[in-house]
């Protein structure tokens, strides 16, 4: 079976449009982290994954009794030159009976730090509630400017094909 050219360009166009959407997804999603703390002490936690700040992605997690936060390590090994890397870029917020773990996809070494300040601030000051959005400003702008913007461009580009002819 051989394709014409048409049908070549019309494949290009599904899998730029495609990863379009796929990048518009991941780089819109944002993590955002709400915990409250009730007249006895006890501090709840919950955190939800959201696009572009607006739209939930996935269901909300809920953690009760919460009594510490930790920053872990997660290490990874670089496809490119093989080598294994680590970063303090994961979040484990612990509670009496389980454990929130907010992992390195959301959040970099500089947020993961500022989301830790925030619950542990919640756990040891006298407010009773505290909200953090772990997003990465530049990587949602630049991402979609540069990434989603030329695929999806492109994509439609190739889909209409040529009308001026």
């Amino acid at each position: 079976m051989k394709l014409k050219n048409d049908d070549v360009f019309k494949i290009y166009a599904f899998v730029l449009i495609l990863a379009g959407m796929i990048s518009l997804i991941g780089f819109g999603t944002t993590q955002r982290i709400f915990c409250t703390k009730d007249d006895f002490g006890t501090v709840d936690c919950y955190s939800q994954v959201l696009w572009m700040e607006i739209l939930p992605v996935w269901k909300e997690q809920k953690l009760e009794n919460v009594e510490s936060v930790n920053i872990e390590t997660n290490c990874f090994t670089e496809g490119t030159t093989n080598t294994e890397r680590c970063a303090k870029n994961v979040l484990v917020i612990k509670a009496t009976s389980s454990e929130m773990i907010i992992g390195p996809f959301f959040l970099n070494e500089i947020t993961i730090l500022q989301a830790q300040k925030q619950v542990q601030k919640i756990l040891n000051e006298p407010i009773t509630m505290v909200k953090y959005s772990g997003k990465n400003l530049a990587n949602m702008i630049l991402g979609n400017i540069f990434v989603t913007v030329p695929c999806l461009t492109l994509g439609i580009m190739l889909a209409r094909g040529d009308k001026r002819k």
